[in-house]
């Protein structure tokens, strides 16, 4: 359960946000087998669960069901990514210790002593925002970031925590994922720059189908000197 919200959840939100099949289909398979797990020792839980899962197909409660039969696990792909968390839990440890928010990107990941996968690379720079890895010889285990802030890495930082004040403006107006808005943005020059540069990616990312840059009063923001003042329009 925990690896399920902790992990596949967060790191599928996106896809199953996007409806992709094999992801929805992935998590509803995990949810109805441990529904199934969870009945012998918390009934009225699982019968509840259950109710809201199930389809036409299924038996009418949980307890009619029978217990689920383990099938092939792949151990190597468990120790891989088990690999892979470890990565993620020690880099973030070292940007706590730095001072460096999970927004703002850092140019590499330096790992010496393990045998990390490059089909895996893309989880970990995403994980880290990192925009490199690098692997370096030697017996020694080590997890090592590049914490040089380039202006350009400091913009993207700058345009991150735009998105992160933009969706706690969403939830303070009780507004679910999938409901679309127009977004009105007050700024500075190089305020509009980020905003043009980034636009794209931030109306997918807050959900609007348009940004208009304009005066107004809204919500003031500030994010390293810049000012912006917000508007959401539903």
């Amino acid at each position: 359960m925990d690896d399920l919200s902790t992990w596949y959840v967060r790191r599928s939100r996106e896809r199953l946000k996007d409806g992709d099949v094999e992801a929805r289909a992935t998590l509803y398979y995990v949810l109805k087998t441990l529904v199934k797990l969870m009945a012998p020792f918390a009934p009225f839980a699982a019968e509840d669960i259950w109710q809201k899962l199930k389809n036409e197909s299924d038996l009418e409660s949980v307890h009619l069901i029978s217990w689920p039969v383990a099938g092939e696990v792949n151990e190597k792909i468990l120790k891989e990514m088990e690999e892979v968390r470890e990565v993620v839990t020690l880099g973030l440890q070292k940007r706590q210790k730095e001072g460096f928010p999970v927004r703002q990107p850092l140019q590499s990941l330096n790992l010496t002593g393990y045998e990390l996968k490059e089909e895996f690379f893309e989880i970990v720079k995403d994980e880290l925002n990192v925009k490199e890895i690098k692997i370096i010889n030697g017996e020694e285990k080590k997890v090592e970031l590049d914490t040089h802030i380039t202006a350009e890495l400091k913009q993207e930082g700058n345009y991150r925590e735009l998105v992160r004040a933009i969706q706690d403006m969403r939830k303070k107006n009780g507004l679910s994922p999938s409901d679309m808005v127009e977004l009105e943005i007050a700024t500075s020059k190089e305020g509009q720059d980020l905003v043009e540069k980034f636009k794209t990616d931030l109306l997918k990312a807050v959900g609007s189908k348009d940004i208009q840059i304009k005066e107004n009063s809204g919500i003031e923001v500030k994010i390293d000197g810049l000012i912006f003042t917000l508007n959401i329009l539903k």
